[in-house]
């Protein structure tokens, strides 16, 4: 089935074809844990329906993530994380 989504870190609509049918799509909208329901599914895919996120979106985003605090370690980061202590 064709799934369309739209991204909550983009904002783009995104298009998956993924292995559901519409009665699991009801049953976890209407609160059945979504890896129960859809057991087949990858994480990937999972996440997909539940954000709108593609796989390609995650790695981007958690590629700056690491780019932003590679740096703490020999501690010259600018943004201190904790600025109470």
């Amino acid at each position: 089935m064709q799934v369309t989504r739209k991204s909550m870190l983009s904002g783009e609509s995104n298009t998956m074809d993924l292995d559901v049918t519409e009665d699991q799509i009801r049953r976890w909208r209407g609160g059945e844990l979504i890896q129960n329901v859809m057991p087949k599914l990858s994480a990937e895919q999972r996440e997909f329906l539940i954000s709108g996120t593609m796989p390609d979106e995650w790695d981007e985003m958690m590629q700056d993530r690491d780019d932003r605090y590679q740096d703490w370690d020999d501690g010259s980061y600018d943004d201190d994380p904790n600025p109470y202590h």
